[in-house]
């Protein structure tokens, strides 16, 4: 595949992004925008995507969310709406590029990125398809599960003490990301081993990272949803976006065209590799799906 180095404008800020171009080129074929979760990086599991999906001969696209990487901003003010919003303006981008504009257009969306591609429907122009990968879709919902009775209330004891100094201080510490947002032990094995070998992945965030999270509630009643197909990828032993969360989203996606996938003996993230073949096999999935439905 052929990488293509662009950026676009989201709310001021120049983002960094590429164009992922097939060998044999079709502007006919849909091309797949993919996005990782809140601390993901373009070039790890977007790129990934775009590897697999580039030799099918789908075109894709990828970024670096406000203040990663090369992009502008400050990656301490990470906030998941915001994300939302760099996710629709790629949209706008890509819709309207003089080279690689595609007939249609489908979102890939990754752990949390999987919420964010949701959302970001509601604020961009009409999409295509959609593909949720080991996804939440409630964090309050999930956060309850991941730390338990007492955990949640320790946490929400730290929550009201940070909130009280925001308010009435000023003062927004830092925080490793994953202090709000816990891992299981399996994907802080992979992110410890794999992420963090990257030398742009990880850094602090301020306490309105846990605001912003708290708040984040997929809603996708709206009539939008309806005419747009959806793809649910979902590891069965998933310990860190339970698998409740996809049953959910199957059940309340209001679009007629939904179906789900399950990664046997998949958890989160461990088997994001690209000789695994866990990932091979629902790469293989995803495409033959695109194939059928867009």
């Amino acid at each position: 595949m052929e990488k293509v180095r662009t950026s676009f404008k989201s709310d001021g800020f120049k983002l960094d992004a590429r164009f992922y171009i097939p060998e044999n080129y079709d502007p006919k074929r849909p091309l797949v925008l993919a996005k990782s979760g809140f601390l993901g990086l373009n070039n790890i599991h977007p790129e990934r995507f775009a590897r697999f999906l580039t030799q099918r001969g789908f075109p894709c696209f990828g970024f670096d969310y406000r203040g990663f990487a090369k992009s502008e901003g400050k990656m301490s003010d990470v906030r998941p709406e915001e994300q939302a919003k760099d996710i629709a303006h790629a949209i706008t981008f890509v819709k309207n590029h003089e080279t690689y504009a595609p007939d249609k257009l489908v979102l890939l969306g990754w752990g949390m990125g999987a919420a964010l591609v949701i959302q970001s429907v509601r604020i961009a122009s009409e999409i295509d398809a959609l593909v949720c990968v080991n996804g939440f879709y409630n964090n309050l919902r999930v956060q309850r599960k991941l730390r338990g009775e007492q955990g949640w209330k320790d946490f929400k004891k730290w929550y009201d003490r940070e909130q009280i100094d925001y308010v009435l201080n000023g003062k927004e510490n830092l925080y490793d990301p994953f202090e709000i947002y816990p891992l299981d032990p399996v994907t802080r094995k992979y992110v410890d081993e794999v992420l963090l070998q990257n030398p742009d992945f990880g850094g602090k965030v301020k306490f309105s990272f846990a605001e912003s999270l708290l708040n984040l509630d997929v809603c996708c009643n709206d009539p939008v949803y309806q005419d747009i197909p959806l793809l649910i990828c979902h590891g069965d032993q998933n310990q860190l976006h339970p698998v409740e969360e996809a049953h959910w989203l199957l059940d309340n996606y209001p679009g007629s065209q939904k179906g789900i996938y399950w990664i046997e003996g998949g958890g989160h993230t461990e088997w994001m590799l690209d000789d695994h073949p866990k990932c091979i096999a629902m790469m293989d999935k995803v495409g033959t799906w695109l194939e059928t439905h867009v």
